[in-house]
């Protein structure tokens, strides 16, 4: 039911590992810390230290609307069950919290309905095994078990437990949940189905396939086995992609990891690091000693250096200091570091599809061979489709091409594997259908019109021409509001957003490991709470045929995903805090 980007299959996922450990080891592994203890500053640039600075270790700005509202949603996006991802939404909405006056004023979450009261959380009976009754190592163990959300772990230990509201319309949303559920039971024969669907395919690429659409498949096939490195298959789909004249601004994402990578070529380490020293002394002789303390405090010991590189960007515009100019080495790594922030990787792996189906296509020499790369890419969308993983635009992709598959596959392979899957389409079909219409409840939850008419003229785009360091630097008088869903309701909330002329930002918090984990827990816990739909409160309260091992999944109260099922029922909270406590021995 919960997708973060609706959690693509694990090849594409091993993508945005390889690619995060490049932009981690070449645009973030730099020398700024070598040189940082020299930096000093004064009371009268407190404000740089105070304005909003988003860690590169926490996430990423991906998406920004900029309006002249007073309200301002920041938009996080999920993976739900990652123990990384919830400590970084976590640290996302501590460093919001901070910067807005009276704080947050609410936590919308997706997956709950109604108040999510987390007090209980900090009652003793939950912190009985941790030392001194501290509640912090009990709520990390849980985190890390994927059974609690970031939002509710910052609730928890900040005592804030009133701030998450749920988005959720209860009865679809538990009807949806039960569908999905349903869904997740039928993937292995789902699976086998595929299976012949795909070997039919792969016969029709021996079939119709010219000699440079089979090189580069198996360019393609060494990439998912990783067997190339990312930076070396981004630089032959660069060459591609120049010779067949594609036009790469289509690929936002795309566009500027290659463009990342040039600049990457240019950068000469050694001299960035001398660069760095000099400016580092003529920033220490235009402030005052007080700095050095200062910055220590908002690196903790320089120790953050994915918050002291924005700093130093930060102290070079306030002094005007040009580094074209006087450190063109400097400046060319802090554009390289910028360019770098303004990748998202999960859209950066959506795009590698789509343009590798492009580059495909264009060297058919056949109306015959486009068809057939348009089935065998298609088979895809499909898959994800069925086992409740496909995106927000591939959903709509997959409507618009369904029945031009279904027509091809008549056309080029006509057996009747195709239609084992109908029943199972269907299903989907309904699932989506409802997943589509929640965006809607979202809305109404948020306070805005999901359906809005605007006036002549008026587009839904951003009518404020403030930048967005501007907007962070002035969110303190702003209202604002935290919004936590998977991807695929990302899109469809920030429409909402915006043709409401309401401010906002989309975060992407950081991952690099452990989605293929994440996503079994979220799968076993959706199955088990979507089996519970079906047995009444006193059944579950006497329940017992769960195993062990189920109780401690079955009872999570803290998971947003349970969290309005079980919330009502006193057995099943205090079986989680005995399967806690059980736990801990």
């Amino acid at each position: 039911m919960r997708h973060f980007f609706n959690q693509k299959n694990c090849k594409k996922w091993t993508a945005i590992l390889v690619i995060n450990c490049f932009l981690f080891s070449f645009v973030y592994g730099n020398t700024i810390a070598e040189a940082s203890a020299n930096i000093q500053s004064g009371k009268q640039f407190a404000q740089i230290f105070d304005n909003f600075i988003l860690p590169y270790s926490y996430g990423k700005i991906t998406q920004t609307h900029i309006t002249d509202s007073s309200r301002v949603v920041i938009q996080i996006q999920d993976l739900h069950c990652h123990p990384q991802v919830q400590k970084n939404i976590s640290n996302i909405i501590e460093l919001v919290d901070k910067k807005v006056n009276n704080g947050i004023k609410n936590i919308y979450l997706e997956g709950a309905f109604g108040e999510v009261d987390t007090s209980w959380l900090s009652r003793s009976e939950v912190r009985v095994k941790s030392e001194n009754n501290d509640k912090t190592p009990v709520l990390d163990k849980i985190l890390q078990t994927g059974q609690l959300t970031g939002a509710e772990y910052y609730s928890a230990i900040t005592g804030k437990h009133n701030i998450i509201k749920g988005l959720e319309s209860k009865e679809e949303y538990l009807d949806n949940l039960k569908r999905f559920g349903g869904i997740l039971e039928k993937q292995e024969e789902i699976g086998l189905i595929l299976k012949g669907i795909e070997e039919s395919t792969e016969e029709l690429k021996r079939k119709y396939y010219n000699g440079k659409q089979n090189r580069i498949e198996r360019l393609f096939e060494r990439y998912s086995r990783e067997e190339i490195s990312a930076r070396k298959y981004y630089a032959l789909l660069s060459k591609h992609v120049e010779s067949l004249g594609i036009d790469i601004n289509k690929y936002e994402s795309t566009n500027l990891y290659m463009s990342l990578m040039r600049q990457e070529k240019g950068l000469n380490y050694k001299a960035i690091s001398e660069d760095l020293q000099n400016y580092v002394y003529i920033l220490k002789e235009k402030l005052p000693y007080a700095a050095y303390k200062m910055i220590m405090d908002a690196t903790n010991n320089f120790s953050q250096t994915d918050k002291l590189y924005g700093y130093l960007i930060s102290l070079s515009r306030e002094f005007n200091i040009d580094l074209n100019v006087n450190f063109p080495e400097l400046s060319k790594f802090f554009a390289y570091v910028e360019t770098s922030q303004k990748i998202n990787p999960l859209e950066l792996v959506n795009e590698e599809q789509r343009l590798r189906n492009e580059i495909n296509s264009r060297f058919s020499d056949t109306k015959a061979q486009s068809e057939v790369v348009f089935l065998i890419s298609f088979n895809k969308y499909i898959r994800d489709y069925l086992s409740s993983k496909i995106t927000s635009k591939d959903h709509e992709y997959y409507r618009e091409n369904i029945e031009r598959y279904r027509k091809l596959w008549v056309k080029y392979v006509d057996n009747r594997v195709l239609s084992l899957l109908e029943e199972y389409i269907e299903e989907s079909d309904r699932f989506y259908a409802i997943n589509v219409d929640r965006n809607g409840y979202f809305a109404r939850e948020l306070g805005v019109s999901a359906a809005v008419s605007l006036p002549n003229g008026v587009t839904g785009k951003p009518s404020s021409s403030m930048p967005l360091p501007e907007l962070i630097k002035n969110l303190d008088n702003k209202e604002v509001d935290i919004v936590i869903t998977g991807g695929f309701h990302t899109e469809g909330v920030s429409k909402i957003l915006s043709d409401n002329e309401i401010t906002y930002i989309v975060i992407t918090p950081n991952v690099t490991e452990g989605v293929k984990e994440a996503e079994e827990v979220y799968y076993k816990i959706a199955k088990i709470q979507s089996r519970q739909l079906g047995i009444r409160n006193d059944e579950l309260r006497n329940n017992s045929e769960l195993s062990s091992a189920e109780s401690g999944v079955n009872t999570i109260e803290t998971s947003a995903l349970a969290n309005m099922i079980l919330s009502l029922d006193p057995a099943a909270r205090a079986a989680f805090i005995r399967a806690l406590n059980y736990n801990q021995d």
